[in-house]
Order: C-alpha cells, then sequence, then structure tokens
C-alpha cells in the first residue's frame, strides 16, 4: 500500500502542476472555434448576398426584356406596314430595307437579353448550391 501511494503522488502533481498547459489548450480550442464560427458565418453571408445579386439581376433583365419585347413588335409591325406600303407602290424600297433593319436590330437585342436572363439563371443555380452532373 503505501509504494501505490507514492506512485499515485507524482501523477497527481503532473496533473495539477501543469503549469497552465491545460487552460492554454482549452483556450486555444476556444479561439479555433470562435474562427471557424466567424468563417462560416461570412461564408453563408457572401452566399445569401450572391443569391440576392442574381435575383435582382433576373428582376431587372424581366423589365428590360419586356420594354424589349414592346419595342420588337413595334418594329415588326411597323416592317410590316412598310411593306405593304411597298407592295402597293406608295413607297420605294429603300424605306422597307431600312424598317426591316431596325427590326431586326430590335429583335437581336431582344435575343441578347434574352441571353442575358439564362445566364444569369445558371448563375443563380450556381448560387443556390446547384451543379451540374456529367453522368
Amino acid at each position: 500500500m503505501p509504494n501505490r501511494v507514492w506512485s499515485l503522488g507524482p501523477e497527481l502533481s503532473g496533473t495539477l502542476l501543469d503549469f497552465g498547459a491545460t487552460s492554454a489548450q482549452v483556450d486555444q480550442a476556444r479561439a479555433s472555434y470562435d474562427a471557424s464560427v466567424a468563417s462560416y458565418r461570412q461564408t453563408v453571408l457572401e452566399a445569401l448576398q450572391e443569391v440576392e445579386d442574381e435575383l435582382v439581376e433576373l428582376n431587372t433583365l424581366q423589365g428590360e426584356i419586356a420594354s424589349q419585347q414592346r419595342a420588337t413588335d413595334a418594329a415588326q409591325e411597323s416592317a410590316r406596314v412598310t411593306r405593304n406600303q411597298y407592295d402597293a407602290g406608295m413607297i420605294d424600297y429603300l424605306d422597307v430595307a431600312t424598317t426591316e433593319n431596325s427590326s431586326l436590330s430590335e429583335q437581336q437585342n431582344l435575343l441578347s437579353l434574352q441571353s442575358t436572363q439564362w445566364v444569369s439563371s445558371v448563375a443563380l443555380i450556381a448560387a443556390l448550391g446547384g451543379g451540374w452532373s456529367h453522368n
């Protein structure tokens, strides 16, 4: 029994007298945890900001597309009327070419906006965590 008491002494004093090493390890673990939480919070905030930016862009594009669709429809109607006037012999072909050129330009602008909308939709899907599968 006396040997057992003497062998407990160094074990006990080693645990009690670690000169703050355990406390320092706990503080280090807490600091590491706090840094991880802050990093996670920043990642979540950046992801939410990216989603919000894409939603705003899509909303803006929808308004622009609606406006461009009206302009395209008006240009096509103007080209149709001009073509009918030419067929009736009321105007020369230069007017037809000009209005058809304008109509095609408006259609090209509409297609460009729609293409941008599709790219923004894909960016939104990616921001929401979507991905592509090659399977």
